[in-house]
């Protein structure tokens, strides 16, 4: 009879493997995933901050000189390199517009910016493909400025 009785104490360590591989799988990547994400969207802000900042104390013949040099710019610092962005290779790409003063009103830029970045840690999630977690993301960021230069 008493081989019969189970015993409490390695019941807890048979339980350990499938729990922490479902935390690590369901709850830590993911989670970690989405703060890399929240990083890139914040460099992506900031990025597209730096262009229209610039791009509003220039002459509109020089927009493309503008957002090559803030591309350069942000491919110097560290938010590039730690979020994986490379302009170079058409990860970021800028589109910009310039509205005229009207009667009463100041001349405006617009610059929208594209970033598609690739998840910091790729999950493995069969038959899904879900942005941020194992696939690329586009994130897309517009402001615009008064401007202080005109032509």
């Amino acid at each position: 009879m008493s081989a019969l009785k189970r015993r409490k104490k390695g019941s807890s360590i048979t339980e350990f493997g499938p729990s922490l591989f479902l935390f690590l799988i369901v709850i830590f990547f993911p989670l970690l995933d989405m703060l890399g994400m929240a990083a890139v969207y914040g460099c992506c802000w900031y990025l597209n901050f730096m262009c229209v900042r610039e791009l509003s104390v220039r002459k509109e013949s020089e927009a493309a000189a503008v957002q090559n040099e803030v591309n350069a710019a942000f491919d110097a610092t560290g938010f590039a390199r730690f979020i994986g962005i490379d302009s170079i290779n058409e990860d970021v790409k800028h589109s910009v517009s310039y509205t005229p003063a009207a009667a009463g009103q100041q001349a405006l830029v617009s610059c929208s910016t594209e970033v598609t970045a690739k998840p910091f840690i790729t999950v493995p999630l069969p038959f899904v493909n879900a942005p941020g977690l194992n696939a690329d993301v586009k994130f897309t960021i517009g402001s615009q400025r008064p401007r202080e230069v005109t032509n």
